[in-house]
């Protein structure tokens, strides 16, 4: 069985994680530990002088620096979390332009999972409806099976 297992800095992540090593996991499967970034939103203006373009890609690419060293520190957070577990896992640690729900859906088709683990902050339906929820989309737009662990 191919698992992909999406994670982010959280604790409700990394009990999703833990819970899967505790009650799925079997030898043989094929572990996918996948963390999807979102690209920093970049500002969209119409006539701007020279000046102002130029701090804006300084301030981009500050952005992306960041966010690159923070994605690299929950990697090897996992892989510490992976030592003594006697399985080989595949990390996939990425920027994406479209929506996380999306991104992972798409990872998974590509690698052909079988099942998804991710978590749930346990946001109320008004909440989830207003801000969107990427454990809600995953779970309704799968082809594998998906399995949401709450918080």
């Amino acid at each position: 069985m191919k698992v992909l297992i999406s994670v982010d800095e959280s604790k409700i992540a990394a009990n999703a994680f833990d819970w899967y090593f505790e009650h799925i996991h079997q030898d043989g499967n094929e572990v996918i530990i996948c963390h999807i970034c979102e690209q920093p939103a970049i500002p969209v203006c119409i006539f701007l002088d020279d000046d102002v373009v130029v701090t804006y890609s300084d301030d981009i690419e500050k952005l992306r620096q960041e966010a690159t060293q923070k994605l690299n520190s929950l990697k090897k957070a996992y892989e510490t979390r992976m030592e003594g577990k006697n399985v080989t896992a595949k990390f996939l640690f990425n920027f994406a332009d479209i929506p996380v729900g999306e991104a992972i859906i798409q990872i998974a088709n590509k690698e052909q999972c079988d099942a998804i683990i991710t978590g749930s902050r346990g946001m109320g339906a008004f909440r989830r409806t207003i801000l969107g929820s990427v454990s809600d989309y995953v779970m309704h737009h799968a082809k594998a099976t998906v399995m949401v662990c709450h918080s």
